[in-house]
């Protein structure tokens, strides 16, 4: 088969759930699909599982989520995953892991594309006589790295640099509570934009935020139910 055949997750099935046993399929989109429900019914696990899947890794709790999942084809997938950890701590690790995935794509023909989100949003503006993630903080009047952001604008800038750092790759971006610490008008735009860096990109975002869903995504939706 041609490896650069697109690839995506084509269905999840429930074998179990929190303890009682069920049989439930979701056919997902190949391009957003958006968990909902009530705090505690799952959704984290469900993010949990299937990057564990897609990773070879041993499922987490497998008593409480046993989750199979289908993919369009056998090609390998790979999977991009932003947890809901919005302390500066975890969201630093985040930024170590892909600067330097970035450096090896300066290549990138969305870099432009890239840095005009960041000015857009951010009101960063790269520097041409600093290093590379130098910006120039319009709010703040200063030069400022990622590290030294507020947590939700690290929060904003990691995502969009994660889908920037997958380089058109056929992939599973999955992230849990995007809408953490991001104003509205940020989160209202946040999945055409993360869209316009990777169109090859399948997410799979757990959401609370009907702000997230508004730019045409509500028949995406997936009601996680109380199992």
């Amino acid at each position: 088969m041609n490896n650069n055949t697109p690839n995506y997750i084509q269905n999840l099935t429930f074998k179990r759930f929190f303890g009682s046993i069920q049989n439930i399929i979701y056919d997902l989109y190949p391009d957003v699909n958006i968990l909902t429900g009530d705090n505690g019914s799952g959704k984290t696990t469900i993010l949990r599982n299937i990057r564990n899947i897609l990773e070879n890794n041993p499922n987490e709790n497998v008593d409480i989520a046993d989750i199979n999942i289908s993919l369009k084809n056998t090609n390998k997938l790979s999977v991009y995953f932003i947890d809901g950890d919005n302390s500066h701590t975890s969201l630093d690790l985040h930024f170590n892991k892909i600067f330097y995935k970035c450096e090896i794509l300066k290549n990138n023909t969305k870099k432009d594309l890239f840095f005009n989100m960041v000015s857009h949003f951010l009101h960063l503006v790269k520097s041409d006589e600093h290093d590379e993630w130098i910006f120039y903080h319009h709010k703040r009047g200063n030069f400022v790295s990622p590290y030294q952001l507020s947590t939700g604008e690290k929060r904003l800038f990691i995502m969009l640099l994660n889908a920037f750092s997958q380089n058109n790759e056929s992939c599973v971006m999955i992230i849990d509570e995007p809408e953490t610490s991001l104003h509205t008008d940020w989160q209202e735009l946040l999945i055409r934009y993360i869209r316009k860096l990777n169109p090859n990109a399948q997410l799979i975002i757990a959401t609370q935020s009907p702000a997230i869903i508004t730019d045409g995504w509500e028949n995406n939706i997936f009601e996680i139910p109380n199992f």
